[in-house]
């Protein structure tokens, strides 16, 4: 109840054009959701990412009734030894900054814990504060550009089942998508106010992502600078093109004459997660650090990332319910693809969102070997790739659900 006051007394509905009612009842629906993410994770798995967080943070609490200084140091000023770790480019500092995210998730399941004394239910409706700050963010943006679609933007936002049930949980998939939703907002705002202090939240917010998960921001910050920069100028869409033409072309070369590689950043990941999971259910093909293993395994990541899991009667009740997501996903996106207008992609926020979103799919096809995991991590993405698919198209039939243009768009 608290939190939903907060959303009242905040305006949280202030420029989106959705009542009162309306933002309470998506922020509840996102808690719920977090909830029974949570339960399945509980009764499904033996052990899990949460409940692993959630016991290492009790135990950091209970160095706060005996060493309350020691407490206060350990947990807001200790991040680990930068040194020798400046290079975020670099395959062999990936481990650090990856620990750096597992830090900052676990240092707010002890604040979390410290406000719900230690009632991990409880903690949902504080990280959901968060996931749906930026959610909704995300969507005025959407909102702002073509009012007209705004229910077709709250269903792809926020009624995705896969999307709802993961990024509501306490995962880090949560916080991805807040930080890029705070990011596209403020700058946004910046585009329009030219106010310094946008510039200021759009610092903070790609920080946050930075830290959060820094092969996200990696792939994040080239093509939302580029949108940032020639969102005003002629002909941006091409430029936008030849930009991301440019970058794909440093991808596969940055490493021939810079001790920047790319290619072995992926690899290194790809390595990385074999090593955690111990095994591959979709028999993942190894990558190499070459044009033409990517070139070949690309088919396989394509098929691992819209295809998998498949459907099947085989399959445990979790995977038919992915599988059913997943073909249902696919084919919005089919869909929307087969309208794409044209003068829709003059907006270059929509073709932005659009690349890293494909891109960031590749990414995750080529190395997750895990079909339960490939379903969590994509789903950050699904929430951008759909509402992106949905403003750059013009789907006869679903222009039953345009409205009028609200006044309340400030």
């Amino acid at each position: 109840m608290l939190s939903c006051g907060l959303l009242y007394y905040a305006n949280a509905q202030k420029g989106s054009g959705l009542s009162v009612f309306w933002i309470v009842f998506l922020f509840v629906m996102k808690v719920a959701a977090g909830c029974i993410s949570l339960y399945v994770h509980c009764h499904e798995y033996v052990t899990n990412d949460v409940i692993f967080y959630h016991q290492q943070s009790l135990i950091s609490l209970q160095v706060l009734h005996t060493h309350p200084m020691t407490f206060v140091n350990d947990w807001l000023f200790n991040w680990g030894d930068f040194t020798g770790h400046y290079n975020f480019l670099s395959k062999d500092n990936m481990s650090y900054w990856t620990d750096l995210g597992v830090q900052i998730h676990l240092k707010f399941m002890i604040f979390s814990n410290l406000l719900s004394q230690g009632s991990l239910y409880t903690n949902i409706i504080f990280y959901n504060v968060i996931y749906f700050i930026g959610l909704l963010q995300l969507y005025n943006v959407f909102y702002r550009l073509q009012p007209q679609k705004k229910w077709l933007f709250v269903f792809s936002i926020f009624f995705i089942p896969s999307v709802l049930f993961w990024c509501s949980g306490i995962h880090k998939d949560g916080w991805v998508l807040a930080f890029i939703g705070l990011s596209c907002f403020y700058a946004m705002r910046y585009l329009d106010t030219k106010k310094w202090v946008y510039i200021v939240a759009i610092g903070l917010s790609l920080f946050l992502l930075f830290a959060s998960r820094y092969f996200v921001f990696l792939c994040f910050f080239p093509p939302f600078l580029c949108w940032l920069c020639c969102s005003t100028l002629p002909k941006r869409s091409m430029l936008f093109a030849i930009f991301y033409i440019a970058l794909l072309f440093l991808f596969f070369t940055l490493g021939k004459f810079t001790p920047i590689e790319p290619m072995e950043i992926i690899v290194a990941k790809q390595h990385a997660f074999f090593s955690m999971w111990g095994y591959s259910d979709m028999q993942t093909p190894i990558l190499e650090n070459t044009f033409s293993s990517f070139v070949i395994n690309l088919p396989s990541a394509c098929d691992h990332i819209l295809l998998r899991p498949y459907v099947s009667a085989t399959n445990p009740l979790k995977y038919q319910m992915a599988a059913v997501d997943t073909l249902f996903v696919v084919g919005l996106i089919m869909l929307f693809v087969f309208f794409i207008k044209r003068k829709n992609m003059q907006e270059l926020f929509y073709v932005m969102l659009l690349f890293f979103a494909f891109s960031m799919y590749l990414f995750i096809g080529y190395t997750i070997p895990n079909c339960g995991a490939l379903v969590r991590y994509k789903s950050e993405f699904t929430a951008l790739l759909i509402p992106a698919l949905v403003a750059l198209s013009e789907v006869p039939f679903l222009k039953r659900f345009y409205v009028a243009p609200s006044s309340d768009q400030s």
